[in-house]
């Protein structure tokens, strides 16, 4: 898995000369233009990184699909960006939290239709197998839900929750969910790919 993004950004910064064009340029004076940003941008050059990107993230999606025991060996942060990626494919708009001090929120998802939005509050936990959620992340999750009146919240994991988590969870079963290795394998897996027609 590691393979397949290691130097990515380094290699498109040094391909494009990202770093020369900013090592070259001195800082400007209170309010001096130094350049239109059209003028800093090739034709289309946005839809080019959009379409890179996707073709990425479903590479790494139909890796991980076809080998689901590798999310143990991601790191928090890409973890996290995983589910983002995931929810974002489902129709969510979605807005990653900043990774440290997130107030209890990884993931912000933005479910809009025309009578209006719902917010969904994503906590992700990549752990072992053997380590369960427990009882307490439910209720921190409840809590954040009221402070941000959100509509819903989810607990994504690569394990699973322990009996007390569960029967929280039943208890406020219309706004908190909880989704664990076997339904992250199952969305790795829905996950629309080019040429499936999805």
């Amino acid at each position: 898995f590691e393979p397949l993004v290691d130097g990515f950004v380094e290699d498109a910064m040094s391909r494009y000369g990202v770093e020369e064009f900013f090592e070259s340029v001195s800082p400007p004076e209170e309010g001096e233009k130094l350049a239109h940003a059209h003028d800093l941008v090739a034709l289309r050059a946005g839809l080019v990184v959009q379409v890179d990107l996707a073709e990425i993230n479903a590479e790494l999606v139909r890796y991980l699909a076809d080998h689901p025991e590798k999310m143990y060996e991601l790191k928090p942060r890409l973890f996290e960006e995983l589910v983002a990626e995931l929810f974002r494919a489902k129709g969510y708009d979605v807005e990653l939290g900043p990774g440290r001090k997130d107030r209890g929120v990884d993931i912000r998802a933005f479910l809009r239709s025309d009578i209006g939005a719902l917010l969904t509050l994503i906590q992700c936990k990549r752990y072992s197998s053997k380590h369960k959620i427990n009882v307490d992340v439910v209720r921190q999750l409840h809590g954040v839900l009221n402070r941000d009146n959100a509509s819903a919240g989810i607990i994504v994991t690569t394990s699973t929750f322990t009996r007390d988590a569960r029967s929280e969870q039943q208890q406020l079963e219309h706004r908190i969910h909880l989704a664990e290795y076997g339904d992250l394998t199952n969305w790795l897996r829905a996950y629309p790919q080019p040429g499936r027609g999805n």
